[in-house]
């Protein structure tokens, strides 16, 4: 597949789905049992924000190491709105009492920071209406398992959450540049040069483009038919047919 039928492709799935979203189905009144379901479609609209954004650098041909992390943090955001979609009350109990957590942390660092003069006026207001729930943490392998777990209850799809979690962000993160692990610092060195170390000023990584846009439409497809098949709408087999196109394994 070429970057070019690739992003034509990502192009029709963000159209598809910012149409769906603003269906009758996807409107919830706001209420405690609807928080879950309105919060994974904040997650599938900033997906689309995201499938946009790794459209244009794929097509500027940015290099491998910054499209991981584009395409890591649509992973990330799938992951929380697969979570919230099929997860109910516990996964968004966990959801908010993460926020919680982390938004008392870094506003005890924030104020800690202003008493040593280091950030001048600079604020941040903390989110509102995540008081009542109990702080707990989060992390995405654990996430990851359960989403696959709950996935495969909910048919949505047939792969274990280990090997989701392994094969995308696993492998995102340090063999293609999300971290700056050995295996991706070792690009940068050549010690075959007359027995010399010598440093590199460009890495020499394999091309991401393709496969970060292919990857990034399917599991936003993905979530979207995931969430349209929980509110009982139609339009499910339109995003199984472009699942079908860019990642036939998912489909």
């Amino acid at each position: 597949m070429t970057i070019e039928v690739a992003c034509n492709i990502a192009r029709g799935a963000v159209s598809s789905i910012q149409r769906d979203i603003a269906r009758d189905e996807c409107r919830f009144l706001w209420r405690p049992s609807t928080y879950g379901r309105v919060f994974s479609l904040a997650a599938l609209s900033h997906e689309t924000a995201a499938l946009d954004e790794i459209v244009s650098a794929a097509e500027k041909g940015t290099g491998p190491a910054v499209m991981a992390l584009l395409v890591r943090h649509l992973w990330e955001t799938w992951v929380t709105g697969m979570y919230l979609l099929l997860g109910g009350a516990k996964a968004f109990d966990r959801f908010a009492g993460a926020q919680r957590k982390a938004d008392e942390s870094f506003q005890n660092e924030l104020d800690d920071l202003k008493e040593r003069g280091l950030l001048g006026g600079w604020d941040a207001e903390p989110l509102t209406g995540f008081e009542e729930y109990k702080k707990c943490g989060w992390d995405y392998q654990s996430v990851m398992r359960e989403v696959g777990t709950l996935g495969v209850k909910a048919g949505v799809f047939a792969t274990a959450g280990e090997e989701l979690y392994t094969t995308i962000y696993r492998t995102l993160s340090g063999h293609i540049g999300a971290h700056p692990t050995a295996r991706l610092l070792d690009k940068y060195i050549d010690t075959e040069t007359f027995n010399f170390s010598i440093v590199k000023s460009r890495p020499q990584l394999v091309p991401f483009d393709v496969d970060a846009v292919r990857l990034a439409v399917a599991l936003s497809c993905v979530h979207a038919g995931a969430f349209l098949d929980q509110v009982g709408a139609n339009g499910v087999g339109e995003y199984a047919t472009i699942i079908g196109k860019v990642l036939p394994s998912l489909s």
